[in-house]
This record gives structure tokens, sequence and C-alpha cells, in this order.
């Protein structure tokens, strides 16, 4: 049995992260602006991400703990994607990079580069394979091109922001 602090965490981060699912059509409908939906879905998977920590610190089960190692990098690996489409989503929209911008794209990219290689450290052999599937995907090769497109020019991308976060979308969801 966890502690009741931490199934107390647990339970809030769960009811963030429905608050964060219940604003998805909002999303999906561009009725408020971009950094609003970050932040909206920023919090609640911190929260999450802070719960899991939590039980990871509460249990002395070592395969549990490795477990929830990989699903905390998983988890960070898709949040890092996520910022990153909703940067990229600017970028394309605007046909360049605020300054730090190009800065702030490239260490979400990193990131989730490293989540993902923890994820896979931490899983094995089957998680490994299911990463390199991902990996071979379209999602993930468009994903993997519009990135060098962006990050290996300031302008003229000549990229359709809608279609650059569905392609971001469809590769994260396949995470």
């Amino acid at each position: 049995t966890l502690p009741a602090d931490v199934r107390a965490a647990a339970g809030e981060a769960m009811t963030s992260v429905q608050g964060a699912v219940d604003q998805r059509a909002s999303a999906d409908a561009y009725e408020k602006p971009a950094p609003e939906y970050v932040a909206a879905y920023t919090k609640p998977v911190n929260e999450l991400l802070e719960a899991l920590a939590s039980v990871t610190y509460a249990t002395n089960d070592a395969d549990m703990t490795r477990d929830l190692g990989a699903l905390a990098a998983l988890a960070s690996a898709k949040e890092s994607a996520g910022l990153e489409r909703a940067q990229l989503t600017t970028v394309f929209a605007t046909n360049s990079f605020a300054p730090g911008q190009e800065a702030r794209v490239t260490g979400l990219l990193n990131q989730r580069l490293a989540y993902l290689s923890t994820f896979v450290l931490l899983g094995g052999a089957e998680v490994r394979a299911e990463v390199d599937t991902l990996n071979a995907s379209a999602p993930a090769k468009e994903v993997a091109a519009l990135e060098q497109k962006a990050l290996g020019t300031q302008k003229d991308f000549g990229v359709d922001p809608n279609a650059w976060f569905s392609t971001a979308t469809s590769y994260i969801d396949g995470m």
C-alpha cells in the first residue's frame, strides 16, 4: 500500500489530467491562443510526473522502480515532443523563429531523444523493438525531416503548420 501523501498526489494529478482532457475539443478547434493550451497541458503532465516520482520513491521493489522510471521517461519524451510541436507550429505559421525560439526547439528535440534513450535502456529488448518501429514509421521520418528543415534555415520554410501539427501528433500518439 502506498503512503497517503503519495495516493493524494496521484489523485490530484489525475484530476488535473482530466481537466486537460476536457479542453481537448477546444484545443482542436483553436478556440484560445496556443500558449494557453501549452500551459493547460504542461501543468497536469508535470503533476503526473511528480506523482510517478513519489510512487517510485515509496516502493522497495526494484522491478517496479525500473518500470516506473521507464514510464516516466516515456511520459517526459511525449511532453517534450508536445512542447516542440507547439513551438514549431508557431514557427511554421509565422515562417520565422522568435528570439531564443530556435534554441528552445533544439533543446526540446534533444530532451525527447534523451528521454526515449532512457525509456529504451530501462524498458529492455521489447521496448527497444517498439521504439525502432516508431522511428521507422512515416510520421517519425516526416517529423525528423521537418525538424531538419526548420533547424537548417531561418526563413522560407514552406511548411503548412496544420500539416506539421497533424504529423507531429501522429508521431506522439505512436509513442
